[in-house]
């Protein structure tokens, strides 16, 4: 009786290991079935060129491979000279660093210039130009402000300096200043000298020059002034061209008065013309203001 009971036991204990078995609930395993409005399947994701995944046993990230492109907020490149200007060089966000450096070689005074030439090449230019008006509007100033000093300090050095040419007949670059061209019957602008604290300015008009022309300048013992109202030249003066020239004094609108030194020092001899007479006379006549 005692053998049929255990027997009975053992039985029962198997039955009950089986239907645990079945009954026991089955082990979760996370899949993804709905991803980017795709569902109904078992969803993967794929590495492609740029976008991957890094998995270090169960830790798994997200890596960004390759450069990152302009319309994804990025630069479009891969590395960039030391001390370059980046700028854009077209429409499809391509980069070149090459045309412009920044020169640190004197800390306090850093400058934005052009690269240097190879061996046997020309500098490279550097341009800044003011916007162009739209429509009616005018062009833009253009204006180079060193900066301010400082409680008690100087201002900042406004330099322009063209490149230096190396080599025997070979030359230095120009420093060229231009307006603004006009356009569709606008006028041309001026290059303009202004006075900070009167804001009055000294104008050069170049628009009746058909030519080049050569402006010297006097050695350090003379002063240069320009033929403008209350204007005096000091220092030995000569006028002098190397081909036939004509010297205006007044117009045919309005009267002309020369004032010559006289020859032994005491005083001066005012001449006049009209109607092809000269005069002189050491009063001094009403048109000679």
């Amino acid at each position: 009786m005692g053998i049929l009971k255990k027997i009975k036991n053992i039985k029962i204990k198997i039955l009950l290991t089986i239907l645990g078995i079945f009954l026991a609930p089955a082990v979760a395993f996370a899949v993804v079935r709905t991803l980017n409005g795709q569902a109904g399947q078992i969803q993967l994701f794929a590495n492609d060129s740029n976008l991957t995944i890094a998995s270090v046993n169960d830790v798994h990230s997200l890596v960004w491979n390759g450069v990152l492109p302009v319309s994804r907020g990025g630069t479009g490149q891969s590395a960039f000279n030391n001390d370059s200007i980046i700028f854009f060089s077209s429409a499809s966000g391509s980069f070149s660093s090459a045309p412009f450096i920044i020169d640190e070689s004197s800390p306090n005074n850093p400058a934005v210039r052009a690269l240097n030439g190879e061996a046997n090449e020309a500098g490279h230019g550097f341009g800044i130009t003011a916007g162009l008006g739209n429509g009616i509007g005018r062009g833009g100033p253009l204006e180079l402000t060193a900066g301010d000093g400082g409680v008690n300090g100087n201002g900042g050095p406004l330099g322009l300096g063209a490149g230096t040419g190396q080599g025997l007949g070979q030359i230095g670059g120009d420093v060229i200043i231009e307006g603004g061209p006009g356009v569709n019957g606008a006028t041309a602008g001026h290059v303009q000298i202004r006075d900070p604290q009167s804001g009055s300015y000294a104008q050069f008009i170049t628009s009746s020059l058909s030519d080049n022309r050569d402006f010297t300048f006097p050695d350090s013992s003379g002063t240069f002034g320009l033929l403008e109202t209350n204007q005096i030249f000091s220092g030995l003066n000569k006028f002098e061209a190397t081909n036939n020239s004509t010297i205006y004094v007044g117009s045919a609108l309005k009267t002309g008065c020369i004032v010559l030194g006289d020859s032994d020092g005491d005083g001066v001899t005012y001449i006049t013309a009209n109607n092809g007479v000269l005069s002189a006379t050491a009063a001094k006549p009403s048109i000679c203001q």
